[in-house]
């Protein structure tokens, strides 16, 4: 996928020293720019070429000016791969009517029963979520604000745009 994602902090002090970091797998570590990521000594930190095995990782920023520092509250990345679903492993993955005012109705592969799936505003934030109970199965809009969406399936790459009118 060529996306990227960018957070940013700011700092009432134009002398505080900013660094970046990741956890992954537990504990932070700090970055260094190269690779996916620019800008870890920066006010804005830039990932680029986005993978949706990072969906979950955790990013704050150190804020210093000796002897006193800060950290920012930890932001989780969610990366939604919006490909086609002709181009990715769930093919039979449908969503109907779309767009919708009240319920889409899904069908998808065996395979997926029994998976967690998200529903993800376009923000990354999840909105709801729920088990594939059936290959055939329903999701409310009724109580969602109109705008576009992202239905994810644990365990398979690809997602589907939904949009609720």
């Amino acid at each position: 996928m060529n996306t990227t994602a960018l957070f940013t902090t700011s700092s009432f002090d134009p002398a505080s020293a900013y660094q970046w970091q990741v956890d992954s797998s537990g504990s932070f570590v700090n970055l260094v720019n190269g690779g996916q990521y620019s800008g870890v000594n920066d006010d804005s930190l830039r990932i680029n070429n986005l993978r949706v095995a990072q969906t979950g990782h955790r990013f704050r920023c150190i804020l210093s000016n000796s002897p006193c520092s800060d950290t920012t509250t930890a932001a989780t990345l969610t990366v939604v791969n919006t490909t086609s679903v002709e181009e990715n492993d769930l093919s039979k993955l449908r969503a109907y009517p779309n767009p919708t005012n009240e319920y889409w109705y899904i069908t998808t592969e065996p395979t997926a029963v029994g998976n967690t799936y998200y529903l993800v505003d376009q923000l990354g934030k999840t909105v709801f979520e729920g088990k594939v109970v059936a290959e055939r199965f329903e999701i409310s809009a009724l109580q969602l604000k109109e705008g576009i969406y992202f239905l994810r399936i644990e365990g398979y790459k690809s997602a589907v745009k939904l949009i609720r009118e």
